[in-house]
């Protein structure tokens, strides 16, 4: 006769059961924990860039200040949630999210007062981020803007009915230096806002979240001011640098004479420019 010897079903072994449930997050061998933070990272955000000018007084000295923030990016109102989840998460987004538009000036009041002025900025994750510069850009604010990220951004949305439009083709790292301001930028998206959010204003229902979305139809706007950025940018670049076979002096606005040679290289790679279209929903405060 055939004797079977069954174990009941409470016995079954205790690595058995293990097997059958997922494991902790904390059980992860390191390496892996890691990659699925840095993976955890990589997050398209549009992050609209405004300026504030700000008035500052003391006693009779009055001057002016600028700060940078986002107002409608529904997505870029709070730090990325990384930095706070755990100190291993906070560790390696700390590697991707940079702080940017931390600006500091100092105003001298008399002999013997001299003021400063901080303005807290904001984290950018420059291999993912696209910022989309709104509103009023001035020569003061270029010139952030460039030191603040012009080596690092890898994509840049630009409003055709914008200042930074316009702004940045007749600016002076172009005009006079021969400089691309942003050389490591691999895509700008030019697009036509309208008009629409086009001063920084707050809204009854919560921030705006912006996306770019492809065109539904041709748009001979875009084209032409395609058209007419790549000649005001790109080929001017292109002539200046073959113009510029050797060093050159160039005189400062403190009448500083230097001698410099051509940043951008003829021919060079340039930035994809795509056209796309805005798009705008209210997104409720979280």
């Amino acid at each position: 006769m055939l004797e079977l010897n069954l174990k009941p079903i409470d016995d079954v072994s205790i690595a058995s059961k293990s097997s059958l449930v997922f494991p902790k997050f904390s059980d992860f061998p390191t390496e892996i924990r890691l990659k699925i933070w840095r993976h955890a990272c990589q997050v398209s955000r549009n992050i609209d860039l405004w300026v504030e000018f700000r008035k500052n007084e003391v006693g009779s000295t009055i001057w002016y200040t600028q700060r940078y923030n986002t107002k409608l990016s529904h997505s870029a109102t709070k730090p990325p949630i990384l930095l706070s989840t755990t100190q291993e998460s906070r560790l390696v987004s700390l590697e991707h999210y940079q702080m940017a538009f931390e600006i500091e000036e100092s105003q001298k009041i008399d002999v013997e007062t001299l003021v400063t002025v901080r303005y807290p900025g904001f984290r950018l994750n420059f291999e993912w981020d696209r910022i989309a510069p709104r509103g009023f850009f001035n020569v003061v604010a270029m010139d952030h803007m460039f030191k603040n990220v012009g080596d690092h951004l890898k994509s840049l949305a630009i409003d055709i009915r914008g200042t930074f439009f316009s702004d940045l083709k007749s600016n002076d790292w172009i005009t006079k230096h021969a400089i691309w301001p942003f050389p490591a930028l691999e895509e700008i998206v030019l697009y036509d806002s309208k008009g629409v959010h086009y001063f920084q204003r707050d809204y009854c229902c919560g921030r705006v979240h912006i996306d770019f979305v492809d065109l539904d139809e041709p748009s001979t706007v875009l084209e032409t001011a395609k058209a007419d950025f790549t000649a005001g940018v790109f080929d001017k670049l292109d002539q200046m640098a073959k113009e510029w076979t050797r060093k050159r002096p160039y005189r400062d606005s403190y009448g500083k004479v230097y001698l410099q040679e051509s940043g951008w290289v003829a021919g060079a790679l340039r930035p994809q420019i795509s056209l796309m279209a805005l798009r705008s929903d209210v997104a409720m405060e979280l």
